[in-house]
């Protein structure tokens, strides 16, 4: 009886925690991605200073701008290791700042966000973590657009 009322509550935990706990937070970055300056050394790996802004929208209506300035490190055979840093503001001059952090691919992964600072309703969101995807969708020599989803609980 123990194991299988055990086993219920798993259940319910597991499929409806989300709504249980707390609720989803998306927010949808749109960037443009510049490359201000590189080293490319004799293996192939490099290094660059890189410069991201865009607009950004997340699913409770708001929107704003971000830039994100930061070291990534390439390696040679394309893996990229970065952590930069972010500074943004929404349509009601509520700011906040993040940290991004990733190993994978260069032109596509998953990373981790922290957020470190924040006034208004992102506040709330400082020392958060959570989980975040980048997709590349037009590279070209000095440019980079790209689409940078986050997905975070808030309790």
């Amino acid at each position: 009886m123990f194991l299988r009322n055990f086993f219920f509550i798993f259940l319910i935990i597991c499929f409806f925690g989300k709504s249980v706990s707390g609720k989803e937070y998306i927010f949808k970055w749109f960037n443009n991605v510049n490359i201000l300056d590189s080293l490319e050394f004799f293996d192939k790996s490099k290094y660059q200073l890189t410069l991201a802004e865009g607009s950004w929208e997340d699913n409770e209506g708001n929107y704003g701008v971000l830039k994100c300035l930061g070291p990534i490190k390439v390696n040679s055979e394309g893996k990229a290791n970065l952590e930069v840093v972010c500074k943004g503001f929404d349509h009601l001059e509520n700011k906040f700042s993040i940290i991004l952090i990733r190993k994978s691919d260069y032109d596509e992964g998953i990373g981790e966000a922290i957020y470190t600072y924040g006034t208004g309703r992102y506040k709330s969101l400082v020392d958060m973590k959570c989980k975040y995807a980048i997709k590349y969708i037009n590279r070209s020599q000095k440019v980079v657009i790209g689409i940078y989803v986050n997905e975070l609980l808030v309790v």
